[in-house]
């Protein structure tokens, strides 16, 4: 079973929310139509605040904005593709084309994100309620028609299903890219396209416009329908590659006296700048700048050490973004020493499994375990700072926030 079928049956008994049967709102002709991106990717630009745990709010971005970071919290999804083409979630381009063809009939001005992690029930009840909502009225105060509903993480599933239903009932029409067919037939939004894609990359292929364009096209012909709950399959499917690293040489060490991790940090740093011109973005820059990843993980190191977390950070979050930070340093890197584009959690398997810093973090995994610090921090925490598909055995067929369910 790979590591996506996993996380997704670990979350497809999560509850929802009472839902409504769905409402739908008829849009105009496709060749007329506005469409909008709403993401659950947590996009945010550089120096904006980090998305926080369960935050659900929303942000706003312009169409033509291209400095973004996937700021969402959680590990347990690709990073990679994101890294390598936004459309791989957030198909702008795609829409442009779209449009340019004739095919649509414009893109929106401006899009919206969420952060889809949303663990308590009381958060989605939110964004029934408000932060949905007050999304959907900029929407239409743009003369947004329809809306493209794009996950990344295995709990968005619950998320875009669920704005789905908010949207959809405020006058847009929607189509919900799934990413768990079984949350998705719980929920029962209007539309929905079930795509069995590696988590994180719902259209596909990153650096594909034209398979990204045939999910595009699958998803938008879903608009025509008028009742429903509407639930097709795109006919491709695709698998992760959490178990075989990319093919990646690391440079012998510089300074011996450094600790190996800090020193390998350091090191690799010509091969991320060079990766630079390979990405639209760097995705490193939730809590540290680039320049700033060999101190994180002497942070980490400390923590390895014995020290305890909260001596070391202010709060989790910086610490699990500050992991997330390093983690994207790496998986970037990757695209420098690389020369193709690796499958999806192909650069995570390496940075996890092949590098010093990689079992740096999974070092301070266990040390939190063993010192009893995961209590302090909460069951799921620490797969906040290693992803669950980089674990063995139990740990990965049923982990904590499943032993507990009644």
């Amino acid at each position: 079973m790979t590591a996506d079928a996993v996380q997704r049956a670990a979350v497809s008994t999560m509850p929802l929310p009472p839902l409504p049967p769905p409402s739908f709102t008829t849009p105009p002709r496709l060749a007329q139509t506005r469409v909008a991106v709403v993401t659950t990717a947590g996009l945010m630009r550089h120096g904006e605040e980090a998305w926080s745990h369960d935050d659900s709010s929303f942000r706003v971005f312009g169409a033509d904005e291209r400095d973004l970071v996937v700021g969402h919290v959680s590990m347990n999804f690709d990073r990679s593709g994101a890294a390598l083409d936004r459309n791989v979630f957030y198909p702008v381009d795609r829409l442009a084309e779209l449009a340019a063809d004739g095919v649509i009939g414009s893109v929106a001005d401006r899009h919206i994100s969420f952060m889809g992690a949303l663990r308590d029930m009381d958060l989605l009840s939110t964004i029934i309620l408000d932060t949905g909502p007050a999304a959907a009225k900029i929407l239409r105060d743009d003369s947004v028609d329809a809306v493209v509903i794009t996950p990344v993480c295995p709990a968005c599933s619950r998320t875009v299903t669920v704005l789905g239903h908010v949207l959809e009932t405020a006058g847009l029409s929607t189509v919900v890219l799934a990413s768990n067919m079984l949350i998705t037939e719980r929920a029962r939004p209007p539309r929905a396209l079930f795509c069995d894609f590696p988590l994180g990359r719902p259209l596909g292929r990153p650096a594909d416009p034209l398979f990204q364009r045939r999910v595009l096209e699958a998803a938008l012909a879903l608009l025509d329908r008028r009742e429903g709950p509407v639930l097709e399959v795109f006919p491709e499917t695709i698998e992760d590659d959490s178990d075989t690293p990319v093919a990646c040489v690391l440079p012998p060490r510089y300074d011996p006296a450094t600790p190996a991790a800090v020193d390998e940090a350091r090191a690799l740093r010509p091969a991320w700048e060079r990766a630079q011109s390979k990405l639209p973005a760097t995705q490193v820059g939730r809590r540290i700048a680039p320049a700033d990843i060999p101190n994180a993980v002497e942070m980490m190191l400390a923590i390895s050490h014995g020290a305890r977390w909260s001596e070391v950070f202010a709060d989790e979050d910086e610490m699990f973004q500050t992991a997330m930070d390093i983690r994207m340093y790496y998986e970037e890197t990757a695209f420098g020493l690389a020369d193709h584009v690796p499958a999806a959690r192909s650069a995570e398997a390496w940075f996890y499994q092949r590098t010093e810093t990689g079992k740096l973090l999974r070092d301070v995994v266990r040390v939190l375990r063993e010192s009893g610090q995961e209590e302090e921090l909460g069951l799921m925490a620490l797969y906040y700072i290693v992803p669950l598909s980089q674990y063995d055995g139990s740990d990965r067929a049923n982990p904590p926030w499943r032993r507990d369910d009644p």
